[in-house]
């Protein structure tokens, strides 16, 4: 695990909402701390319903993320989301790491049908905080879609969620980083942002909303059906 000896001025904030070393190491010797890495909507602070205990922006080593087909997620339009998988020792997967309670992971269960949990090292992240090596940390990949799956489309409400965490928590560029390194982004998107389908759907500053449209502008939209 990489430790920078300061962080950068427009990260600090957000590591003061950090629990401090020693009370996570008191709430990891007792079992009621986890922690777990997103890389999608987890990101953004805003979609999060269990009672976080502080968060981080990081990196994670060794895992890649893609688009899937997701036709369990909503049986009246086939659906894609965000999964991420084991790759390359060198790929580096930008996201958050996100500190709770224990008493939690049913509820993240629950929020992630569909996934599995896997269980990954500290030494696998790049974070500007120390944490405590007996700390449980959790990633979720999605399961296997069938092989009969149609591919499904993206929701813009889903996007810009996810967008909008990686630009409130990795800065500027950070938009544009996770279209180059997210795999199947040829999926048509769904334009839903007006009647959004996503059920933590957010709301945009005009910033963020002219920098998320103008870096997907290159993609295959859908317009949404209208009653």
């Amino acid at each position: 695990m990489s430790r920078p000896t300061a962080c950068a001025a427009e990260k600090c904030w957000l590591l003061s909402m950090t629990l401090p070393f020693d009370q996570m190491k008191s709430l990891a010797a007792t079992g009621d701390l986890i922690a777990y890495f997103g890389y999608g909507s987890l990101v953004n602070p805003a979609t999060h319903r269990t009672p976080v205990l502080g968060y981080v922006p990081a990196r994670l080593r060794g895992w890649r993320r893609s688009w899937v087909a997701r036709p369990d997620w909503d049986e009246a339009q086939p659906l894609s989301l965000l999964s991420a998988s084991p790759s390359n020792a060198d790929h580096m997967l930008d996201g958050l790491l996100v500190f709770d309670h224990k008493s939690s992971l049913p509820s993240l269960d629950e929020r992630e049908a569909g996934y599995q949990r896997h269980a990954i090292s500290v030494d696998a992240l790049h974070i500007e905080i120390d944490v405590p090596n007996e700390l449980p940390i959790f990633i979720y990949e999605a399961f296997p879609a069938a092989d009969d799956a149609a591919n499904g489309l993206i929701l813009q409400s889903y996007l810009d969620a996810v967008l909008q965490g990686f630009d409130q928590m990795h800065g500027k560029g950070a938009i544009s980083r996770f279209v180059d390194t997210t795999d199947n982004f040829h999926t048509p998107i769904l334009k839903d942002r007006t009647l959004p389908r996503y059920p933590r759907s957010v709301e945009l500053t005009g910033d963020q909303k002219a920098s998320i449209d103008a870096t997907l502008a290159q993609f295959n939209w859908v317009e949404l059906a209208r009653d």
